[in-house]
């Protein structure tokens, strides 16, 4: 049994706010992130009492953004 494997992961975030008065504030942000997995693996051969196998390739990769807002009310300034 032979598997290599291969992660790679990067994000960004960013956040601001603005105070509307001194009892109201608007907070956006978002996060962007990106995901690459990729693998080989080789099975069988005598340890698992098998002929060994023609190597499997496989990859994945997935992105995502994930948005924030936020009202924020303080009731006594």
């Amino acid at each position: 049994l032979e598997t290599a494997a291969h992660d790679e992961q990067v994000a960004l975030f960013g956040e601001g706010s603005y105070e509307f008065t001194d009892r109201l504030k608007l907070t956006v942000g978002a996060r962007y992130s990106s995901m690459k997995f990729g693998f080989t693996t080789v099975t069988g051969g005598p340890q698992l009492f098998g002929p060994t196998t023609a190597p499997t390739d496989g990859s994945i990769s997935e992105t995502a953004f994930t948005p924030k807002v936020t009202l924020s009310f303080w009731r006594w300034a």
